[in-house]
């Protein structure tokens, strides 16, 4: 991180109250709720599964959504759908779910 970004950071969580690691005992900051794993919940669906992304132009997206609009679905079905065309195209098994 750049010396000004550090110093930034560092004056943000000093006016927090929080302070700095590194001016702590130890250099580890502090237990706190901002600090712990994430509780939230998991939606139902996403259990077991996890996130595949790319870097496109954002006309691909647009496109892609259009597609959904167009079809009353989802962009996740769609990618599904593709994926599994890409599986079967190249002899693999099509187990994306492209209803989910």
């Amino acid at each position: 991180m750049p010396a000004k970004s550090a110093d930034l950071r560092r004056a943000i969580l000093d006016q927090a109250g929080r302070g700095s690691a590194r001016n702590r005992p130890g250099g580890k900051p502090p237990l706190d709720a901002a600090s712990e794993p994430s509780a939230r919940a998991t939606q139902p669906g996403r259990v077991g599964k996890i996130t595949v992304t790319g870097h496109f132009r954002p006309e691909v997206r647009r496109q892609l959504k259009r597609l959904a609009a167009d079809g009353d679905t989802t962009v996740q079905a769609l990618l599904g759908e593709a994926l599994n065309d890409l599986f079967a195209k190249h002899g693999l098994p099509e187990i994306a779910d492209a209803d989910s």
